[in-house]
This record gives C-alpha cells, sequence and structure tokens, in this order.
C-alpha cells in the first residue's frame, strides 16, 4: 500500500508566490492546496485537514495573526505545525508576535531553495511521528494495556494483574507477598513520597518511563502511577498502575533521533549553502550572482543588446619583473594589484566580467541601469591609475614600476551567457568589448585612452587630450581617442 501524500496548505494571496512556493517544493509525496485570504485559508484547513500550512501575513478578509490564533484556539487545528511566510524587512516584534500566537517557525522572502525543503520536509516528519505517536497511546489505552500491583499497609505485594508477570520478568508466585521495594526498585528512595501518600497529604506518585527486560529478554518501558487504594475498608494499602509504554517510548526515542538527525541535516545543508554562496561570490561577480538566484529557469547560453561602457585594465612591467621572483611571489603580487584596480572598479559599481592573465575587464550598466556609466567607468579608470601609483611594494621599490594601461569605450555589446554547455561566464561581446581592448593596448603605463563616445559623457569633469585618429579593419573612418589628464576640480566625486 502506497503511503498517502502530504497535504500542504498555502495560504497567500500573492498568485506568484504561490506557485514559487509549489515549484521549489514539487514533490511527489505533497499535495497542494491553496487559500488566497485567512477566511478561506480557515474554512480548507477545516475541510482537508492539511499537515502543514504555510502562511503569509498579509492577506486580505483576515491576516496571517489572526488565523494563526485561531488554528491554536481550536482543538480540532492546533497542533497542525505552521511556517508564518514573511517579508525580509518584518519587525523583530511581529516575529514575537507570530511565535506567541503559536506559529511553529519563520521563512522569510526571498526563499533561500534548500533551506525552504530542509524546513518543510523536518516539520511534516515531526508531525507525521507526533500523529502516529498520539494513535498508538490512544490504542495502548483503549486495548488495556495497564495492570496493577495492590499493596498492603505491610508494602507488601497482596494482588498482581495477569500479565504483570511477564512485564516484569519475575513468576508470579515469587511476586505474591515481596516486599514492594524488591519487586519495583525503582521506589527506592520514594519511601516518603508513599507514606504521604497512604497518609493522605497527597494524591500520587508518578514515574514515567521505567524501563525493564521482560522475560524474552526485550527492553520493555512502563509508566507508573502509586496511588491511595480506593477501598475505605483498607487504609494505608496502595494501587499500583503500570502501562505498557514500549512502544510510545520507542517511538518517541525515534522522534528524538530523527529530529536530531534532521537538525544535523540542516545544519550540513546551512553550511553547504554557505559553502555554495562563498564559492559563487568568489567566482562570479555579485550582481551576476543574484540576477541568477532570482530566476526559476538554470542559466542558459544566451545575450540581449545594451549600451554599456567596457573597461580594460592592462599591467604594465609586470611580466618582466616576474622573471626574477619564485611563482609563490609572482602570484602574490598579480593579485595585490589586481585586487587594487577591482577595488576601484567596485567603488563605482562595475561588474568585473574576468581576469585575463595579468589583465582585466570590467562592464558598466551590463545588468542594472545606470545611465552615467560612461563617467562610472572613467572614475574607476582614474582610481585605478591613483592606487597604484601610490602602492609600492618591495618587490618593485628599486625595479621598473608596475603601472596600468586603461582603455575605455562606450557603445552596444552583446551581454550574457557565454562559453561550453557545462561552463559559462558572463561577459559582453562586438565591436565596443573589441575598441576597449585596442584602446588598453594603445594606452601606456599610468595611462588611459577613451573613446570618442565616452569622451562626449564626460568632457566636462575630464580634461583630456586628443590623440591620432584610430584606424580599425572593418570601420570605414577613423576613430577619435582621448588620453585622460585628470579630473577636473569641479567636478562632483
Amino acid at each position: 500500500m502506497q503511503p498517502q501524500p502530504f497535504k500542504i496548505l498555502i495560504a497567500d494571496d500573492t498568485p506568484d508566490n504561490v506557485v514559487l512556493l509549489k515549484r521549489r517544493l514539487r514533490s511527489p509525496n505533497y499535495t497542494f492546496y491553496t487559500a488566497a485570504d485567512g477566511q478561506e485559508a480557515l474554512t480548507l484547513t477545516q475541510n482537508v485537514a492539511p499537515d502543514l500550512i504555510l502562511l503569509d501575513v498579509n492577506m486580505p478578509v483576515m491576516d496571517g495573526f489572526e488565523v494563526c490564533r485561531r488554528l491554536r484556539a481550536d482543538k480540532n487545528t492546533r497542533d497542525i505545525p505552521v511556517i508564518i511566510i514573511t517579508a525580509a524587512r518584518i519587525s523583530t516584534a511581529d516575529q514575537i508576535t507570530g511565535l506567541g500566537l503559536g506559529a511553529d517557525d519563520y521563512l522569510t522572502k526571498p526563499f533561500n531553495h534548500h533551506e525552504l525543503v530542509a524546513r518543510v520536509a523536518r516539520k511534516l516528519q515531526v508531525q507525521e511521528l507526533h500523529t502516529l505517536r498520539k494513535r498508538l497511546t490512544q490504542s495502548i489505552l483503549f486495548a488495556g494495556s495497564m495492570e496493577m500491583l495492590v499493596v498492603n499497609e505491610e508494602m507488601k505485594v497482596a494482588e498482581i494483574g495477569g500479565v504483570l508477570a511477564d512485564w516484569l520478568g519475575a513468576p508470579e508466585d515469587e511476586l505474591l507477598d515481596a516486599p514492594l521495594a524488591e519487586v519495583l526498585p525503582e521506589l527506592f528512595g520514594y519511601e516518603e513520597a508513599l507514606a504521604d501518600i497512604t497518609a493522605g497529604r497527597e494524591s500520587k506518585l508518578h514515574l514515567p518511563t521505567l524501563n525493564r527486560f521482560d522475560r524474552e529478554e526485550q527492553i520493555r518501558y512502563l509508566d507508573l502511577v502509586v496511588q491511595a487504594y480506593p477501598d475505605p475498608q483498607k487504609p494505608g494499602w496502595l494501587l499500583v498502575l503500570l502501562s505498557d509504554v514500549t512502544e510510545a517510548s520507542v517511538l518517541n526515542q525515534k522522534t528524538i533521533q530523527q529530529r536530531n538527525d534532521l537538525h544535523l541535516m540542516y545544519e550540513k545543508l546551512r553550511s553547504l549553502n554557505h559553502r555554495l554562496d562563498y564559492v559563487l561570490r568568489h567566482y562570479v561577480p555579485a550582481d551576476v550572482v543574484e540576477t541568477l538566484t532570482r530566476q526559476e529557469e538554470d542559466p542558459q547560453p544566451n545575450g540581449k543588446l545594451r549600451h554599456v561602457t567596457i573597461l580594460f585594465a592592462d599591467m604594465r612591467g609586470y611580466t618582466k619583473l616576474s622573471r626574477n621572483l619564485p611563482p609563490d611571489k609572482v602570484m602574490c603580487l598579480l593579485n595585490e594589484y589586481l585586487h587594487l584596480a577591482s577595488e576601484a572598479i567596485a567603488e563605482f559599481d562595475g561588474i568585473i566580467a574576468q581576469y585575463i592573465g595579468d589583465a582585466i575587464m570590467a562592464m558598466f550598466n551590463a545588468i542594472s541601469d545606470q545611465p552615467d556609466h560612461a563617467w562610472r567607468a572613467t572614475q574607476a579608470a582614474i582610481a585605478i591609475q591613483k592606487a597604484v601609483a601610490d602602492h609600492s611594494p618591495p618587490e618593485v621599490a628599486n625595479g621598473d614600476p608596475i603601472a596600468f594601461g586603461v582603455g575605455v569605450f562606450t557603445g552596444d555589446a552583446i551581454i550574457g551567457n557565454t562559453g561550453a554547455k557545462w561552463q559559462y561566464i558572463f561577459s559582453a561581446i562586438g565591436n565596443t568589448t573589441n575598441m576597449a581592448y585596442r584602446l588598453t593596448m594603445l594606452a601606456d603605463g599610468g595611462k588611459t585612452i577613451i573613446g570618442e563616445e565616452t569622451y562626449q559623457a564626460v568632457a566636462d569633469k575630464i580634461k583630456a587630450t586628443p590623440l591620432p585618429p584610430v584606424t580599425v579593419k572593418g570601420i570605414d573612418r577613423p576613430l577619435p581617442v582621448y588620453r585622460v589628464e585628470h579630473l577636473i576640480s569641479k567636478a562632483n566625486l
């Protein structure tokens, strides 16, 4: 017999959120029900008895907090786990309100895929075990899995229930007339409590989950209650009730173990997610990461035309210096200078497309709109030159200085994912990229050359010197180019 799928109720008035949750949680083990407002969520809960509710806070008719309060006030729904879905900006006070009303957990938008799947799976598994334990407990009680000992005023066993001898792993004739402390050594140390019960000062003593080996050497868990014997003709007598809770106890242990396993799995997933995030953000530009993680589909080779500014920066003097240094020093020095250039680009919100040996390529206006992208790229170029000029590591103190030749060009380019089917880079291709690279090759160390469109966009903010036009294969006329000298002091940086 196939197990029934879990029933998940998604209560959210935003259809896109509902579609997203269904897609992220897609599984043959889940059946989804949806409600667009709080009242509909309550009605569906009564009708379908879901195993889990994903509850939005801001809904029409009735908000999520009121829905949660009513669920917990109803004995038929109070045990259904509720995960509240909130916006990232929810206040601490609202979180406390939700938890105070009985919410089991919180998830914030946008969802982390692995965290969403792990939390829902954990809640459903714990809920399944909780339901099974309740059923087992009820079956134990109704099946009469309870036995008794009657203890006289001398604290000796006067009467014993039918199968209790089997539970305690001893013959019945050995138990009758035996001291209570020998039959149930677990009561050792409770003499004062037993005296209070016989004297009427206390009503009962409860010791949950005792464990014994039965006659078949199987461990058995017993729940023990001691109370006054309900016969006024026998003062000082005690009634000891023992319930066989083995199945429930084993189930409880499994529940605890599985809860621990789920917690361990959650921590592993969280650690894996952290590592993946670290890898992504160190190998892929941050803006690209944000764009890709917001997409529902996997990245595909594609592209779109955008008006951008491309910057190339190529190190001068590095190749000669690297011949005289050990490999580890070479790599250290390279990274040191690339870091300076990268920091300057990041300061003006450029996207680093790739590192090419001792060169770096950056894009402006490639993803998010930057109307002043030519100005941003020009400032980044000047910042690179300043940072490198101010930097003098010991390896270059007595030799040829290291500098960057920088080229900046503005125009249309195709922006998107390029590469093999199993590995992409996010980059820009076309004449604009080629021209930025050409200008970099023309620039001496410490100099920046920009194209005509870039110059026209920033002419009022910089001092630049016109250079001889550049002849490019495939273009009919020579292209004007300019060498950037410095910023005009009145420009706001």
